[in-house]
């Protein structure tokens, strides 16, 4: 929209016609202007990440790993953030991971944050360079309970 409500583009179908997002929740954007989306899947918790670039093409859908995922623990992406070397960072709610995805949405690695007692991660965010916040709840009871916390994480490389 520009600043006076006016739609420039909708991003709703491909080049075929078919819908790009199922329910998108989360959305950034890189440097070279991909769009990053985390879209929710309606069956269930599962969801994944779809880059688009300005025409509206997909240029990626990413739909989590075999090494961390599994039917039981599905890829439940929630916070998301593109850093200053236009990686894209995603939080997995169900396995307590942070993905590490380069700038069209290819998987690049995975940080365990289980490993350094963050658990079901929901929020993230950059701070100062080398600093990121992660906001994470209590399992499922998350939304009902005050323990919730937030993490700062220094980091290098991404």
């Amino acid at each position: 929209m520009d600043q006076s409500g006016n739609h420039l583009i909708e991003y709703e179908t491909d080049i075929n016609n078919k819908p790009l997002f199922t329910l998108p929740t989360y959305v950034t954007s890189t440097s070279s202007n991909n769009i990053c989306v985390v879209d929710r899947l309606l069956k269930n918790a599962k969801g994944r990440i779809v880059v688009i670039g300005q025409e509206g093409n997909i240029k990626g859908i990413y739909t989590g790993h075999d090494d961390v995922n599994t039917e039981d623990k599905p890829f439940i992406p929630l916070g998301i953030l593109v850093t200053q070397s236009d990686n894209i960072l995603v939080v997995d709610w169900a396995v307590s991971v942070v993905r590490i995805l380069n700038s069209d949405g290819e998987f690049i690695s995975y940080l365990n944050v289980y490993n350094l007692g963050i658990q079901y991660p929901h929020s993230i965010a950059l701070s100062t360079p080398g600093k990121l916040y992660i906001g994470c709840g209590r399992g499922e009871e998350s939304l009902k309970n005050d323990k919730a916390k937030l993490y700062e994480v220094e980091y290098s490389g991404v």
